[in-house]
């Protein structure tokens, strides 16, 4: 499979802490982890996984709403430690459709990209994401 994505692939996953709750007047209401409690997870060199950190001059450093599990980032920086800079979330289907091999597995019920990036997913959609990205790799070589 072709990787088409620019920043593919630059991909880090996001680990967020135990959701928490608040009171409120309508109920409890879902809070957002700090910033620091986020960890931020890239595949380096031999595949192995290290964690990495915002560089504190990028634009979402401070950010702590992270819908996606996914980002992708533009400069890694390594010093005494790995930060990434130029950072912006990834949606599930741009990492379908963009990134690296798709192995849809219908016995366990998942799809995983690059052989390490995993979704849940029905065999039936695991079918057509894979005959979706066959057909736009075809489209993009064109």
């Amino acid at each position: 499979a072709q990787e088409h994505a620019a920043l593919y692939p630059r991909v880090l996953k996001i680990e967020k802490p135990a959701q928490r709750y608040a009171e409120s007047a309508e109920g409890a209401v879902a809070q957002d982890a700090a910033a620091r409690e986020l960890r931020f997870m890239r595949r380096g060199d031999g595949g192995r996984f290290e964690r990495a950190f915002l560089h504190p001059a990028s634009a979402c450093f401070a950010e702590r709403s992270w819908p996606s599990p996914w980002a992708v980032y533009g400069e890694c920086v390594e010093t005494n430690r790995v930060s990434v800079r130029d950072c912006g979330e990834a949606s599930p289907y741009a990492l379908l459709l963009f990134g690296g091999a798709l192995d849809p597995n219908p016995i366990d019920g998942s799809i995983l990209v690059d052989g390490w990036i995993k979704f849940a997913a029905h065999a039936r959609v695991g079918a057509l994401v894979a005959a979706l990205r066959e057909r736009l790799d075809g489209v993009l070589a064109a």
